[in-house]
């Protein structure tokens, strides 16, 4: 696990991978996430909307054929942060952003934004795939 001491991303963050905590989880395998910005849910203002890739297949989640692409990411425990990481990996809450064109906003409801896993964000492939 990777601490202080190591160079932590700047904020915004720019890349890392994604993966799911849960047993079985939405995310089975690491998503590339690429930040898209920093946005407010609710009260929340430390949440990222993020770019992933390979998409989730949306009928996991009951959308039929919607693939989703853009996840909102927030802090899961009370102490982590996401603005700067200080810890690899860090523990999220992970949301579908459920409006038209969320790139175009830095504001959600908690309505807009539909919890569906927990998940963990990792620097590198290897380690989201490894659990390091």
């Amino acid at each position: 696990m990777e601490t202080p001491e190591s160079d932590p991303i700047a904020d915004p963050l720019d890349r890392f991978y994604l993966v799911s905590t849960e047993d079985p989880g939405t995310i089975d395998e690491p998503r590339f996430c690429r930040v898209v910005g920093r946005v407010t849910v609710g009260e929340d203002q430390d949440c990222l909307l993020v770019e992933i890739d390979p998409p989730l297949i949306g009928q996991q989640l009951g959308l039929g054929g919607k693939n989703i692409d853009i996840v909102i990411l927030g802090a899961r425990h009370i102490d982590g942060l996401l603005f700067p990481v200080w810890e690899w990996p860090t523990y999220v809450n992970v949301s579908r952003p459920t409006v038209v064109d969320p790139k175009s906003r830095a504001d959600f409801t908690v309505e807009e934004a539909d919890f569906f896993d927990i998940g963990a964000i990792y620097r590198t492939e290897e380690s989201a795939r490894r659990g390091d």
